[in-house]
């Protein structure tokens, strides 16, 4: 009896020791399997931002001027260059008389941002852009050192254009004007 009372003892630890070890497969199995409730859901949330900037303003400050100058009507093109910084580079007419200026702008929009100025056509070949008189043409390009700005804390930044003006030697005397087009936008 001392041994069918081990022998029972035996079969009983190993008995346990294969239910128990059936149990957990048996739950690591349903786990693997997704079918365990405890686990088969799990929420997750994310986070998405924006930012919107002021928009991008343009005020003029300064008109562009190339002054007054003298054609003196022989054969041949003049020019007359007006650099961003405010100095006459260029006068291959007769004779270049008054005052010149640069184009100054002021650009509003957020603060600390990057933005880029851009323009139609080159300076060296100034066709892109046109004065009249309402009867003639004489035709500027644009010139622009520094087209990569950051608008200062204030929310501002100014800038500079100049242009080079070509003047046929037939050009009549007369008062011309005209408008010119470039764009700001941010980087």
């Amino acid at each position: 009896m001392v041994k069918g009372e081990l022998t029972q003892i035996y079969l009983s630890k190993w008995g346990w020791a294969m239910w128990t070890l059936n149990r957990k497969l048996t739950i690591a199995t349903l786990m693997a399997a997704g079918g365990f409730s405890a686990n088969a859901a799990m929420a997750q949330t994310g986070t998405a931002t924006s930012v919107i900037v002021n928009p991008i303003a343009i005020s003029e400050v300064e008109q562009l001027s190339f002054g007054k100058f003298y054609v003196d009507g022989g054969a041949g093109i003049g020019y007359i260059t007006v650099e961003p910084e405010g100095n006459l580079s260029e006068c291959t007419v007769s004779s270049c008389l008054g005052s010149i200026s640069p184009s100054e702008f002021t650009i509003i929009g957020e603060p600390g941002a990057q933005v880029q100025v851009s323009h139609a056509g080159v300076s060296t070949n100034p066709v892109t852009f046109t004065l009249t008189d309402g009867t003639n043409i004489i035709t500027f390009g644009l010139i622009l050192h520094t087209p990569n700005l950051s608008i200062g804390p204030s929310g501002t930044v100014n800038f500079n254009l100049g242009a080079r003006l070509r003047i046929p030697a037939s050009t009549p005397s007369g008062t011309y004007s005209g408008t010119y087009a470039f764009n700001v936008e941010y980087n």
